[in-house]
């Protein structure tokens, strides 16, 4: 099995020097991106509201590539973490407007996309058929490189949740 070297100086990581199997060094960046990105989510969002379905959405659009190498580190939980990570911020960064913060990932361009509208849209702005999943069927999905939209079912898994 191969070993890394790792040299932490990012208190993010808190560890000293030490032999790191390449697998938990590949978790350990990922999880590490997933932080960046999620401080600079929190630095930079700003949830508009719209009286147009499309407008709104679109506003609030973020998308995050999702690594496409071979045993990539990507992990059910860590992407759990990371989009109800995302959910959090949108919701502390909203005003008093209830809103459906959700998910999905674009299986074309290998991105998950998170967004949110108000609930009084009462729709999600997708012209597909959507298929709204449990967090954790949809972090496989993600994983697994499928976004339902190519399946049999030909429905577009999303995950949701009221804000």
């Amino acid at each position: 099995m191969q070993t890394t070297r790792l040299f932490c100086y990012n208190s993010l990581l808190k560890c000293d020097q030490r032999q790191v199997h390449r697998d938990e060094l590949n978790r350990i960046i990922m999880e590490s991106t997933f932080h960046k990105w999620l401080e600079e989510l929190s630095d930079e969002l700003e949830v508009i509201q719209s009286d147009d379905l499309n407008e709104e959405a679109n506003g609030n659009l973020i998308t995050f590539n999702v690594p496409n190498e071979p045993n990539s580190p990507l992990n059910e939980q860590a992407l759990i973490d990371f989009i109800t990570g995302c959910r959090d911020y949108y919701q502390q960064k909203m005003n008093s407007t209830k809103m459906v913060f959700y998910s999905w990932y674009d299986e074309q361009s290998d991105q998950l996309r998170i967004s949110a509208v108000s609930q009084k849209h009462a729709q999600l702005p997708f012209r597909c058929k959507i298929k709204n999943c449990q967090l954790i069927d949809f972090a496989t999905g993600i994983i697994d490189k499928n976004s339902g939209l190519f399946s049999e079912q030909e429905q577009l898994n999303v995950w949701q949740s009221d804000i």
